[in-house]
């Protein structure tokens, strides 16, 4: 018997980590005051942004008694989350980067797609992205296990599955897991949602496209080569391994899969920032770990139809042509990204 049913009783913060983002600020509080479930908080960290992010943000709080502002000293986006988690007050919680903006309905989805599934944690594997604003021709539910969850979390490249962002979470399941954002900056979103979807009774999945991920942010994380991010996601997939809960040979192969792709991402970053000398011994061991990992991410099929068999065994095997020819078209990419923004 469901232990909860839909209504504007229901409280959802919004934990929002500012920096350096005033261009997209406007759009981003106005989606979010813009959402058919009304009774929410608006948690909006401002990290030492030395922008107008926070006298934006403080404009929108004197008119939306929703909205609460945090400034901070700049510590980065995992101590803004970290503030903002612990000063919220509502019954379910999400995160919204600060680039971004989400669907009037993203709330309202994700609240009744957990409250239909009697689940205490929700998420859509589907987004949208400043590329692609075509809506999914079908919404697709599940209910996920935590096993089943966190290893398509942690398998997600390239889907609304990645990050700790397009998900709604129940408060008292965040509470139960003690997790928090206590890694480096760098694929911290994954450690986050990995680890509380383990600790759900279930995770519902849905499919529609709710929230809009920004690829036209030249300084964010995703779309530059900062080589203390790609090097801070790889500790914490290392991180990952050691701490999870859950240890079944599906979720195991998962974060094989995971481990593989980070080396590649690593190794494609040191090239692109033609740092070679300066990480000599770290493109030794992405090369090596690249052909190590192959022969499992093949036995284990956790390959798909962006990464085939012979894209894997392309990219263990020569790294550094590939690394190279990616590099080119993610710049490529960017430059039409920012040449459509205008």
């Amino acid at each position: 018997m469901k232990d909860l049913e839909y209504n504007e009783g229901i409280k959802v913060s919004i934990v929002v980590p500012i920096y350096k983002v005033a261009p997209y600020l406007d759009k981003l509080i106005q989606s979010i005051q813009s959402q058919t479930h009304r009774n929410i908080e608006a948690i909006l960290v401002d990290d030492g942004s030395p922008d107008e992010c926070g006298n934006i943000c403080d404009r929108y709080a004197e008119t939306d008694s929703r909205i609460i502002v945090i400034h901070q000293l700049n510590k980065g986006c995992c101590a803004a989350r970290n503030k903002g988690l612990e000063v919220m007050t509502g019954d379910w919680f999400t995160f919204v980067d600060g680039d971004d903006w989400v669907e009037p309905d993203y709330i309202e989805y994700l609240l009744r797609l957990a409250i239909d599934a009697n689940a205490e944690m929700a998420l859509t594997d589907s987004r949208f992205t400043t590329r692609d604003l075509k809506q999914s021709e079908q919404d697709a539910k599940a209910k996920w296990t935590p096993e089943e969850a966190s290893s398509r979390i942690v398998k997600g490249v390239g889907t609304g599955l990645t990050g700790c962002n397009n998900k709604i979470y129940r408060t008292s399941v965040w509470k139960r897991s003690g997790v928090t954002f206590d890694v480096p900056w760098g694929g911290e979103g994954i450690y986050f949602a990995a680890l509380v979807a383990q600790h759900a009774n279930y995770i519902a999945k849905g499919h529609r496209r709710i929230y809009v991920y920004r690829r036209d942010n030249p300084s964010s994380s995703m779309t530059s080569n900062d080589m203390k991010v790609a090097v801070n996601f790889l500790q914490t997939i290392i991180t990952l391994k050691k701490v999870t809960t859950i240890r079944t040979p599906r979720f195991m192969h998962a974060l094989e899969w995971r481990e593989w792709i980070t080396y590649r991402m690593l190794h494609r970053t040191i090239i692109a920032n033609h740092a070679q000398n300066d990480y000599f011994r770290l493109l030794l061991r992405c090369r090596m770990m690249l052909r190590w990992l192959m022969p499992g991410v093949l036995i284990h099929k956790q390959y798909n139809d962006r990464f085939s068999p012979w894209i894997i065994i392309k990219h263990s095997i020569f790294p550094s042509f590939n690394a190279r020819k990616v590099s080119r078209g993610r710049k490529r990419k960017l430059e039409q990204d920012m040449l459509t923004a205008q």
